[in-house]
């Protein structure tokens, strides 16, 4: 652990602040244990600019004081959908579930300060980059935002990023993403066995429903499903990843950081996709008897692998100084 007077420099803050995520975690790591915290037994414990906490059973929430007087306080925090947790303490638990978390002010009586157990986060002093009015001002150049990710983006990111310029969540282990990856990219295979099915069995059939369509047209989209699935999927992969691309263009702080995020996004849409046209393939060959079926769960399984290809790429790419040394 660094003394306590390893105060970093201002071309250290900038530096890791223009840095990927994972350059930023590994820093705050190092000062995990230089962090208190403190039981608050009244509003008169809190002042603007504090870091706040509830803790609960799975997960703890992360807020931060934007005033404090007459016997409650208001905070800034990114809110969302709780189930079985009290208005007062809502969190997002899972991403974009429900209502999507947004950051929003919220007010909390003395008496619900104490009811709740609310802890105030001391932050040692050489971590403390910004006066308290600087934190809140940050902290409210981003209220309305709506970009909540559980792993990359949550309350506890919110808050530090405030404090100090880092987007860090000491809460979220390196396996909890490793884990996500892994489950979404099973929610990818399931996700285009729909979609082959839609193109190559639910299209044809809605297409010879339609008066109006011929039926040259009808048969020439069931000689050529397979051209048409894939052009569908082009398609949908591309239009999919331009959304995401906007998104983080409009919401990454830093160049270094849309970067990352770039590459991640392309490289997990162009490697499902591949995949799964690959996948499909093989199906059809080493099963020729099982027809569309085996294309179907080939491709399924091709968009799967490809999507945990894709995340790796991405890895690699916002890890590279630390690969390459």
């Amino acid at each position: 652990m660094p003394p306590a007077f390893s105060v970093p420099s201002r071309e250290k803050w900038r530096k890791y602040e223009q840095g990927s995520m994972a350059k930023q975690q590994e820093f705050m790591e190092r000062y995990r244990e230089d962090f208190k915290k403190v039981l608050v037994e009244n509003s008169d414990g809190i002042q603007a600019g504090d870091h706040l906490v509830l803790e609960r059973k799975y997960y703890v929430h992360h807020m931060l004081c934007t005033f404090s007087g007459d016997n409650h306080v208001i905070v800034i925090h990114y809110s969302g959908p709780a189930w079985g947790i009290s208005k007062a303490s809502r969190c997002t638990s899972f991403k974009d579930v429900g209502v999507k978390g947004e950051i929003e002010e919220k007010m909390f009586s003395s008496e619900e300060l104490v009811e709740q157990q609310v802890k105030k986060i001391i932050w040692p002093a050489h971590l403390k980059r910004f006066s308290a009015e600087e934190v809140i001002k940050r902290a409210f150049t981003r209220l309305g935002e709506d970009w909540y990710d559980i792993l990359k983006n949550n309350c506890e990111h919110f808050v530090t990023w405030s404090m100090c310029g880092l987007k860090v969540s000491l809460q979220v282990e390196q396996w909890y993403l490793t884990a996500r990856e892994v489950a979404y990219s099973a929610f990818t295979g399931l996700y285009d066995f729909g979609r082959n099915i839609t193109t190559k069995k639910v299209l044809p059939l809605l297409i010879k429903l339609q008066a109006n369509v011929s039926d040259e047209v009808a048969v020439f989209i069931n000689e050529n499903a397979l051209y048409v699935g894939y052009g569908l999927a082009i398609l949908m992969e591309a239009g999919v990843a331009g959304h995401e691309i906007y998104k983080a263009y409009t919401h990454c702080k830093t160049t270094e950081e849309f970067k990352v995020k770039f590459v991640d996004i392309v490289a997990k849409a162009a490697c499902r996709l591949g995949c799964g046209i690959v996948g499909s393939c093989i199906g059809t060959a080493v099963c020729p008897a099982a027809g569309p079926i085996a294309s179907l769960v080939g491709g399924a399984i091709g968009a799967g692998l490809g999507h945990l290809f894709g995340a790796l790429i991405g890895w690699w790419y916002e890890n590279s100084s630390y690969i390459d040394g």
